[in-house]
């Protein structure tokens, strides 16, 4: 199925609401198309690689900025000038999420005390 065939197909899955109004994240990248509302499925680093992630509320794939975001980056602190696109996308779906490690971290630390 072609990529905009894929997008139809989760658009139709979300009738009844405004995709334009609601944040619903479409992944078009793998074998079966997901549609998550107001959070973003689990990333991988060929999807991202491949920007799968469609915005209903932006009317567009997510940029690697964007990407980064989710997985809880600043893009500001990094420097992505000299990585492909497919490359920075690549790395941000290998990622672990920043939050997260950081809450894994915690439960170490206090773990030892």
């Amino acid at each position: 199925m072609a990529q905009r065939e894929r997008l139809r197909h989760a658009y139709r899955q979300i009738q009844g609401t405004n995709p334009s109004k609601t944040p619903f994240v479409i992944d078009f990248g793998g074998s079966k198309v997901m549609v998550k509302y107001d959070t973003f499925p689990t990333m991988t680093a060929t999807r991202c690689k491949c920007y799968s992630y469609w915005s209903t509320e932006l009317k567009r794939r997510f940029k690697k900025e964007e990407l980064m975001r989710a997985q809880g980056a600043d893009p500001k602190m990094l420097k992505t000038e000299m990585i492909s696109d497919a490359a920075m996308g690549q790395i941000v779906g290998n990622a672990i999420a920043v939050p997260m490690f950081r809450r894994i971290l915690d439960n170490i630390m206090t773990g030892l005390r």
